[in-house]
């Protein structure tokens, strides 16, 4: 059911959002990736282009479908048991308002006359021979704020939106960022999770700090085998973080550092509840607040059926939106004039954690 929901949601994604041929994504992205390299040849997949579905099983089982939506990306859910998936039409950021810093570059790819930058280019897009391979899809060089270089690879542009992965993370860290700034959360007391208020509950005293440095004690192992509770919680979860709210504590809380997914995921509740509790308004939140005044025109951020974003790991912006995005760390939260972070806040996220 996890290889089968795995399969779906980057098919479904990556062919709607980021424009990619089904049978790359599948031969790229999901075939190579950890345990499915032993249920690739059993996978099954249909992609319905006009209704923008995509439906998979492991030899005609576990079937999973996946459905876009416009704004929002796609989200999977079991046809034979949950209720299709539906999110509210997309709020648009008003036309007529200026991001607060300056266009990129205009619209052709920008090239560098410098031979060793040209080389260097070079060297990063150079495949192996065997696996594993790099598979670059895009590499921009920025100098002083200013784009001069960039390259992507076949099948990608400069308006591509694509995949980050788990630097959608960092982007979790600004949205967060930006609610402590406005006041409207405090990194350091009790997470403030109904289904932790009781004070008896040992996972009462996990920060949003903790969960942001991976230090939560909480038992959400992520070895992507698809037998990991972080497995199950990204892939066959309707309700990622109510699932994640449910794992005990193992460890106490600040003690232990553990990657996993689910850590973001639960900080992704707290942003969606924190600014209206609804995809809608979080879409709305991360448009005005931070993908508008970077300019970052080409971000969309995915969704679970709850209205959560999937702060861990799905958000898809262009290889210019994740340039501007980087530079606003290095101008320590700025862009434009304008304090998008709060003081303090980049270093914040760069001290160390449990050394």
């Amino acid at each position: 059911a996890v290889a089968s929901g795995f399969t779906a949601h980057h098919l479904c994604s990556e062919s709607f959002v980021s424009g990619q041929s089904p049978d790359w994504i599948f031969q790229n992205r999901v075939a190579p990736t950890g345990a499915m390299k032993y249920l690739a040849p059993w996978m099954r997949y249909q992609v319905d282009s006009s209704h923008r579905t995509v439906e998979t099983s492991v030899a005609g089982r576990f079937t999973r479908r996946a459905v876009f939506h416009e704004g929002y990306g796609c989200v999977v859910y079991d046809p034979a048991t949950d209720p299709v998936p539906t999110l509210p039409s997309a709020a648009r950021v008003p036309t007529g308002v200026p991001p607060s810093v300056a266009p990129m570059s205009g619209t052709d790819l920008v090239e560098s006359n410098n031979p060793a930058l040209r080389e260097a280019l070079e060297h990063a897009f150079a495949e192996r021979s065997t696996a594993p391979y790099i598979r670059t899809t895009a590499v921009l060089v920025l100098k002083n704020g200013q784009l001069v270089a960039e390259r992507y690879a076949h099948g990608f542009g400069k308006d591509t939106p694509i995949l980050g992965f788990s630097a959608t993370k960092s982007v979790t860290n600004a949205l967060l960022g930006i609610l402590v700034r406005q006041g409207k959360l405090d990194m350091h007391q009790p997470a403030p999770f109904a289904a932790w208020a009781n004070a008896d509950d040992p996972r009462h005293r996990i920060t949003p700090d903790q969960l942001l440095r991976q230090t939560s004690g909480l038992d959400l192992l992520q070895d992507n085998s698809g037998f990991d509770r972080n497995s199950r919680m990204m892939f066959v979860e309707q309700d990622m973080a109510g699932f994640a709210l449910t794992s005990p504590l193992q460890h106490a809380p600040g003690t232990q550092w553990a990657y996993a997914d689910g850590h973001f995921t639960l900080l992704s509740r707290l942003i969606r509840d924190a600014v209206g509790g609804t995809a809608q308004e979080v879409a709305a939140f991360a448009q005005r607040e931070l993908f508008q005044p970077l300019g970052m025109t080409h971000a969309v951020l995915e969704f679970d059926a709850t209205g959560t974003p999937l702060g861990a790991n799905y958000l898809f912006a262009s290889g210019r939106d994740w340039a501007r995005f980087g530079q606003l760390y290095l101008n320590d939260g700025m862009a434009g004039g304008q304090r998008i972070l709060p003081p303090g806040w980049v270093k914040y996220s760069a001290t160390p954690t449990l050394e």
